[in-house]
């Protein structure tokens, strides 16, 4: 994943936010990303530690992306039940909120109350922000 394009006068484009929310969509326990500052690239963080070895050593260099806790797929879900739900639809959703199996039952409300659209647009949208605030942090340009 590119996050940056080098322009025809040879100056580096800012980071793509999409390329940003993407990589962070993407993130769970065994895939992370970080973005080299020298490079201005998003890469992915090698599995095996002595891969992850050369990372580590220079961490000035790279920034971690937020990963899959930060970007808190629980918490989203329970947003979107408050905000985006009817009254009708929300205990229904409350429902799945608790115990094992928590996004399986989450996403199996959503196809039958018909709010898989409604869901991806809302996440995609919190991802988007977690990116932007994220770039704003790090002091890493964007469009």
């Amino acid at each position: 994943m590119r996050g940056l394009t080098i322009s025809k006068e040879g100056d580096l484009m800012p980071i793509k936010l999409g390329a940003v929310s993407e990589a962070i969509e993407m993130t769970d326990d065994e895939l992370e990303f970080l973005y080299d500052r020298k490079t201005e690239t998003i890469i992915r963080v090698p599995d095996d530690d002595e891969a992850e070895a050369p990372f580590e050593a220079d961490e000035a260099r790279y920034v971690t992306l937020p990963t899959q806790y930060e970007r808190d797929d629980y918490q989203l879900m329970t947003r979107f039940t408050d905000e985006v739900a009817t009254a009708l639809q929300r205990p229904q959703l409350e429902q799945t909120l608790h115990g094992h199996g928590v996004f399986r039952r989450f996403r199996r409300a959503l196809e039958a109350l018909g709010l898989v659209d409604q869901w991806y647009e809302f996440q995609g949208t919190a991802y988007q922000q977690l990116a932007k605030r994220w770039c704003q942090a790090n002091h890493i340009e964007y469009v």
